[in-house]
């Protein structure tokens, strides 16, 4: 449906407005959302295991902005969460920055959001090394908010002064507190679900937009505080505006692993899982696998619901010749989320 409402009219508009500053990376996710499950991206043939039926489908553009590409991306990282769940318990930390460093993050994403992740993260392995700060025997405590504040910001603020960037930042951002919370999560299992929520969240998700044309953009909201549905309308270039300020620097990690979680960490997780039962004295039940969501069922044979095998992909031309097709041929088993091919 967002596609539908953005058309060249109001793309040139946009672009007469804000295309002076507007950074690469934005350009190409309206260029991607355009071309999701068109011409321009391809389509995919499917053959049933079972009945043999054949099936063609879209293909996705695969960005990660893209409202309509990234459900499958969330189900199968939750999926793999859940098998690398070590049996403990689990705290989720959440760092947050003051609203005077908005701006200049919007500026410098690359290097603003880069230095949150490094800071926040030795802050955490500053503490967890003192061990009258590492709550380890308490179930419900790991680590003092307090601590964590004051060393996360002089964190980020080291690496600003490294980078030369320290004077556009309004120095009042280091006379107040920066929040962070530390939660008790249990098993993480709701947590890991939040999150992939979360982690793999776009501008607006499509299904909370009512209507959308080249006019005004209506779609669905809930005030802080309250439940009750709600609906907002925004003139399409506004709205634009405020969904490509969501858009990270090309490359980009939104998510990072450390420890245990780690590529390079030289332990298999079950491994691990073993060491901790061993310790422990008992053997902890694995948390249930999440149950497939409605856009993983949609992927089986409509005919038999067995499952759909991919069999050729049909490609665009590249520099750009849309709707001039070739096909590469290819054989592989579906998985939720790989549209994009």
């Amino acid at each position: 449906m967002l596609e539908s409402g953005i058309n060249l009219r109001v793309i040139q508009q946009y672009l007469g407005q804000f295309g002076a500053t507007m950074p690469a990376a934005q350009r190409r996710v309206i260029d991607a959302i355009i071309d999701c499950r068109s011409a321009a991206c391809g389509a995919i043939l499917y053959q049933c295991e079972d009945c043999g039926e054949p099936h063609v489908a879209a293909r996705c553009c695969g960005n990660r902005h893209c409202p309509v590409c990234q459900q499958g991306k969330a189900e199968a990282w939750l999926i793999r969460q859940h098998e690398r769940q070590l049996p403990t318990p689990y705290f989720m930390l959440t760092f947050t920055v003051p609203s005077g460093l908005r701006e200049f993050l919007r500026r410098h994403p690359r290097i603003g959001y880069g230095a949150l992740f490094a800071a926040s993260a030795g802050a955490i392995k500053t503490l967890a090394a003192d061990d009258k700060h590492l709550g380890a025997d308490l179930p419900g405590f790991f680590l003092p908010v307090r601590a964590l504040s004051p060393i996360f910001r002089a964190k980020f603020r080291d690496a600003m002064r490294a980078a030369g960037l320290l004077a556009e930042i309004d120095p009042c951002v280091w006379t107040v507190d920066w929040n962070v919370n530390c939660q008790a999560v249990g098993d993480a299992a709701a947590s890991l679900a939040y999150l992939s929520r979360y982690v793999f969240k776009v501008g607006i998700s499509e299904g909370r937009i009512v209507r959308a044309d080249a006019a005004q953009v209506v779609f669905r909201y809930r005030k802080v505080g309250s439940s009750r549905p709600r609906t907002l309308a925004l003139a399409t270039v506004e709205f634009m505006r405020r969904f490509l300020q969501h858009v990270l620097p090309r490359g980009f990690m939104k998510v990072r692993y450390f420890g245990f979680l780690s590529p390079s960490f030289s332990m298999s997780i079950e491994e691990l899982k073993g060491r901790i039962e061993l310790a422990q004295g008992f053997t902890v039940a694995a948390a249930p696998t999440p149950a497939p969501t409605e856009a993983s069922r949609s992927r089986a044979c409509p005919h038999c619901g067995e499952i759909l095998r991919c069999r050729s992909v049909v490609l665009p031309r590249p520099f750009g010749s849309r709707g001039l097709l070739r096909p590469a041929v290819t054989s592989m088993p579906f998985a939720a989320g790989d549209e994009s091919g």
